[in-house]
């Protein structure tokens, strides 16, 4: 059996796609060795020794995009206010909460889909049922974040340039900002 599917059958990870994931970024580890292709294969009925190497779980892919990008480029969040566009889950938001922000004020056009632990924390504003061009802050941002999807970022531009004072991190969506060829 393939690993990736092999880690997901035996409950080492919630879906194949997230055994993929862990295998891809050198996580595996299979009788001592890391294994970085999905397809390495597992004898199920003498399953050798296999460690998940310590990672920090994410609520969504959007998370390990912007930590990523973090660990490339590293920036003063610490003790900043942040905004996060396009919350959703909170994948932004839960690594702006990882890297010291004092406060994260998250704002979706959605409902109810911020991530519970999120939700409970007490230094995160969830803003929900509200586009980005209706929300008023009284204090920029020190930190503003921005995943959004079915528009493009040009269109909140001024928005994003009116809540913020200083950094601005935006995920771009080719698929959202190019016109149809």
């Amino acid at each position: 059996m393939r690993l990736d599917h092999y880690l997901f059958a035996a409950h080492y990870t919630t879906s194949r796609n997230r055994a993929k994931a862990l295998i891809c970024d050198g996580k595996v580890r299979v009788s001592g060795r890391i294994v970085s292709k999905p397809a390495f294969v597992i004898d199920e009925a003498d399953a050798p020794p296999i460690e998940i190497l310590e990672e920090v779980i994410y609520v969504s892919r959007a998370g390990m995009k912007l930590k990523r990008f973090l660990q490339k480029h590293p920036l003063q969040i610490a003790g900043k206010r942040a905004l996060d566009i396009g919350s959703s889950t909170g994948g932004f938001l839960q690594v702006l909460l990882e890297e010291g922000a004092a406060q994260v004020t998250g704002v979706d056009v959605g409902s109810d889909q911020l991530h519970p632990s999120l939700r409970k924390d007490p230094r995160v504003q969830s803003v929900e049922q509200t586009d980005i061009r209706d929300f008023t802050a009284s204090v920029p941002f020190e930190v503003v974040t921005c995943d959004v999807s079915f528009m493009g970022i040009s269109h909140i531009l001024p928005d994003i340039d009116r809540l913020a004072s200083r950094d601005i991190l935006l995920l771009f969506k080719p698929q959202f900002e190019v016109g149809r060829a």
